[in-house]
């Protein structure tokens, strides 16, 4: 979705910029060829790339080896350098104590050298960074925001619970009240800080009150981008849209799905939407119902249902060759890529997963649809084998 103030025009074109989205690295299959075409495919002039968080010797958050932080910043610059103008490449910085021998000063130090590092060798412009045994208002960290303020790098902090489960702590948005003590550091909250969003709305609103209402002036905005889990994202996002100027939002790819969006404007209305774009979305139904009999069966989803039960490692690698259409003739999808789509799947919660199934295939949007009243585009490919055509859409 796009966001207007309320008195902008509602429907003239927009140049969307996608603040969030993420590198997985070199074993996933991934390509700026391929990351292009994806945001050419919705409209999408540009967007903040960030090199892969993950160390590769567990799958948690880079926090002990310098090494890895520096290939995956490597990485990250290999890839945005073959379209600098759309792919805007952010290093990951992690001033964690572990980085630094147990000494967070001289973990600090060891970031400080990798920032300018990035910036003069490999032309990265931005930082991704994700508190991670260190917190954001630690005394030895205004060094490093002076470091990355003088330079002109632009910061992503995470905040709000981490997806590993580990981190969720010292990402409370309060603590980053601490990136003031460098007065010309720009930065973004992402994820409105979830579960603590009246905390970060709290945070961002101080931002006009110190600075004033001219965006240039502020250090603060946020995206609205995946964190709050699906019964809390409408009303955190309402939340945000009614308590901060639309100048301090960004849009996040992290984000929402077109059962979400659909929601969203079936309960809130258009008031703030300009427009809306549903791509391979489930509304208005999967399920066949009496009024959807052209929907799947739910027996269709018991077994799904089932089968993740009985072996989740082998129901994902068994869903991702229909998910990106490998069983179809002529297809070109690399192991790297359902390799990639495994690691995702198990990296959810098994509840989380049961239960976004019964969300995915019995939620009937229709009456939410009812209230689009603005340009919407919408995306299907007749040949989905996930949310087929026939069953939801067409």
């Amino acid at each position: 979705m796009t966001v207007p103030e309320a008195n902008e025009p509602r429907h003239t074109p927009l140049r969307i910029h996608d603040a969030h989205t993420h590198l997985s690295g070199s074993e996933s299959g991934e390509s700026a060829q391929g990351i292009l075409a994806c945001l050419d495919e919705v409209g999408v002039a540009s967007a903040f790339v960030f090199a892969p968080m993950l160390d590769v010797h567990s799958w948690h958050l880079t926090d002990e080896h310098l090494e890895d932080v520096r290939a995956h910043n490597d990485y990250a610059a290999d890839v945005c350098s073959q379209s600098p103008e759309r792919l805007l490449g952010f290093a990951v910085l992690n001033p964690a104590p572990g980085i630094g021998g147990g000494s967070i000063a001289r973990a600090v130090d060891l970031m400080v050298e990798e920032a300018g590092r990035c910036y003069h060798e490999l032309g990265l412009r931005g930082v991704k960074m994700v508190p991670s045994g260190w917190y954001p208002n630690d005394p030895h960290l205004p060094r490093l925001y002076g470091t990355l303020a003088d330079l002109g790098m632009y910061v992503v902090f995470h905040s709000g619970i981490f997806i590993d489960g580990r981190e969720g702590s010292f990402c409370r948005p309060a603590f980053f009240e601490a990136i003031h003590q460098a007065p010309e550091l720009k930065a973004q909250l992402a994820h409105v800080g979830w579960p603590w969003v009246d905390e970060a709305i709290a945070v961002l609103d101080m931002e006009t009150i110190i600075f004033g209402s001219e965006p240039k002036n502020w250090q603060f905005k946020v995206d609205l981008s995946f964190g709050p889990p699906d019964d809390w994202q409408l009303a955190t996002w309402q939340k945000v849209l009614d308590s901060l100027p639309s100048t301090m939002l960004c849009y996040g790819s992290d984000s929402t799905g077109g059962g979400e969006v659909t929601r969203y404007i079936g309960r809130h209305g258009t008031k703030r939407v300009s427009a809306a774009i549903l791509i391979a979305a489930v509304p208005p139904l999967m399920l066949k119902t009496p009024s959807n009999p052209d929907g799947l069966p739910l027996k269709v989803f018991d077994d799904l249902r089932s089968k993740l039960m009985a072996d989740p490692s082998q129901f994902f690698k068994d869903f991702a060759i229909p998910f990106y259409g490998a069983n179809k003739p002529g297809a070109n999808v690399s192991q790297g890529i359902l390799d990639q789509f495994w690691l995702w799947s198990m990296q959810g919660g098994l509840k989380n997963v049961y239960e976004s199934s019964k969300s995915f295939s019995e939620t009937d949007f229709t009456e939410d649809l009812k209230k689009f009243d603005v340009p919407t585009l919408v995306m299907h490919g007749e040949d989905d084998q996930i949310v087929p055509i026939k069953n939801s859409a067409k």
